[in-house]
Order: structure tokens, then C-alpha cells, then sequence
């Protein structure tokens, strides 16, 4: 029922596709010590529909996820910069839940960060309309964003 209201706030048109609802959830969680915790939570079977349009070759399978083929598929779709210089994330953990698949990143700001800018491209390359929601807390503070594209762009203050 969530997903249904969610939907609607975003505009989602049901009337051409039996599967309209094409979304990710991405919370980051920034540490005093500026380590970054980030989990992007997906549908499992849009995240294999596109992978495997992509490369068609793919040993992953829906209930079993191969790391280093996630990693790879999702590393250009994320993107985050921090005083202009990019903060690498590593994939550490894929976790199945039903319908859903939870990854898990890890990475560290650098010591001198005031700000970081994030883009999350489409997860879904099949599926140009999907929304993705950003869950971003930083010490007592949290934000919210929804990206609409995949050139979306937006930055947040960590001081």
C-alpha cells in the first residue's frame, strides 16, 4: 500500500504497462568519522532483466547474485564527489528479500569534506521512467530527494 501512494506522488501512469512501477530506494548513512555506509535496495528481477540485456553472458541468476558482476554493472550508475573529487564505494553485500535485492557499499569521505554531490543513474537501463528515492543522513540530520533522471545531480551541505 506504501508503494501504491509513493507511486502516486511520483506520477507514475499505470495505464500502459502491466509492471508501471519501476523505483530504488538508496539510503547513506555518513559516520562522524566520515565513513559512508550506502544500501540501494532494488527489484530483483528488473535489476537481472537489465543486466542481462546488457551482457548476456551473466552467471548471476535472481536468487544468487555473483558480487563482482553486480559491482561491475552498478559501479557507473552511481556516482558520488566530494570537494570535486570522486569517494570511491565498494560493494560488500547482496542480500535477498523477497522480491527485493539489498546492496550493501562501503566507502570514506575524505577528512576535509564539507559537501557531497550525488547521482544515481538509471539501475534499470530497460526501464527509462523508474524513480529513485535518496534517504541521506548525516550525523542527527536526514534528507530526502527523488531523482527523476539519470543526469540528476544534487549536493548536499555536511557541515
Amino acid at each position: 500500500m506504501i508503494l501504491f501512494y509513493v507511486a502516486i506522488m511520483l506520477g507514475v501512469d499505470f495505464s500502459d504497462d502491466a509492471h508501471a512501477l519501476y523505483i530504488s530506494v538508496t539510503e547513506i548513512e555518513i559516520s562522524e568519522s566520515l565513513e559512508l555506509e550506502m544500501v540501494v535496495k532494488l527489484f530483483s528481477d528488473d535489476l537481472y532483466s537489465s543486466m542481462l540485456s546488457r551482457e548476456p553472458t551473466i552467471v548471476s541468476v535472481e536468487s544468487k547474485w555473483n558480487l563482482k558482476e553486480v559491482s561491475n554493472y552498478i559501479s557507473d550508475k552511481i556516482k558520488l564527489r566530494s570537494g570535486g573529487i570522486p569517494v570511491p564505494i565498494i560493494l560488500h553485500e547482496i542480500n535477498i528479500e523477497g522480491e527485493s535485492t539489498f546492496l550493501r557499499f562501503e566507502g570514506s569521505l575524505h577528512s576535509d569534506s564539507k559537501d557531497l554531490e550525488v547521482q544515481l543513474g538509471h539501475f534499470y537501463e530497460l526501464f527509462p521512467t523508474q524513480r529513485n528515492i535518496l534517504k541521506l543522513k548525516n550525523g542527527g540530520e536526514q534528507e530526502h530527494a527523488i531523482f527523476v533522471s539519470a543526469q540528476q545531480v544534487n549536493q548536499y551541505d555536511l557541515d
